[in-house]
């Protein structure tokens, strides 16, 4: 269809649906449906709309590194707009120094920390968590580990890079299971017990 200057309202009928066509197909370049990972992006660094203005490739740049399999650019900002605040920049309530932290500081590996070792284990403990035929995903047992660090106030917590590097190491067999990009590690079922409501519908949540 040649562009036109005619404003919408005096379109002829077929105009007016090859106009909505190439809106449509314009729209389907960048729309992802509900199977990508940003919702979990999102709670694994417990990111929402709030007071600080934060740029799109700050953002971006954090999600790149997350992600096992990240979407482009273009896509990631559309979808993103759908969960957080937007006005020309993000408004979140995580400041830039909170992005540039995870992004430029290259930290060590804890799994070979005994201190960091003996952390993981008393989670563990806490939980009751062994392997086993249960299936969990990764954002939940984070989510749970979150909360024991937050109530406990230890100091030094995992990140959520180093937490699964815990995960790999002590839930090898069953090996874990990569669905809709998320890690899912096979512990024993007792778990259950201490999931709350909301972990567990973001459990079950595509």
């Amino acid at each position: 269809m040649p562009k036109t200057l005619k404003p919408i309202t005096e379109l002829t009928s077929a105009e007016l649906l090859e106009f909505l066509q190439e809106q449509n197909e314009e729209k389907s370049q960048y729309y992802v449906n509900e199977t990508n990972d940003i919702n979990d992006f999102l709670s694994v660094f417990g990111l929402k709309t709030g007071e600080h203005e934060v740029t799109g490739p700050r953002i971006y740049k954090l999600y790149q590194k997350w992600s096992q399999n990240p979407l482009d650019s273009r896509s990631f900002h559309y979808n993103l707009k759908l969960f957080i605040g937007f006005d020309k920049v993000y408004l979140l309530n995580k400041d830039s120094n909170f992005f540039q932290k995870y992004c430029e500081i290259k930290k060590p590996d804890k799994t070979k920390k005994p201190l960091s070792l003996k952390h993981f284990k008393t989670f563990m403990d806490k939980f009751q968590i062994k392997s086993g035929r249960f299936y969990i995903k990764d954002v939940v047992l984070y989510n749970l580990y979150d909360k024991w660090v937050y109530k406990n106030n230890k100091n030094n917590p995992l990140s959520y890079y180093q937490f699964l590097k815990f995960c790999r190491l002590f839930f090898k067999k069953p090996p874990p299971k990569i669905v809709r990009q998320n890690e899912w590690f096979s512990v024993h079922k007792d778990v259950k017990q201490f999931l709350t409501p909301e972990m567990m519908e973001l459990l079950w949540k595509r």
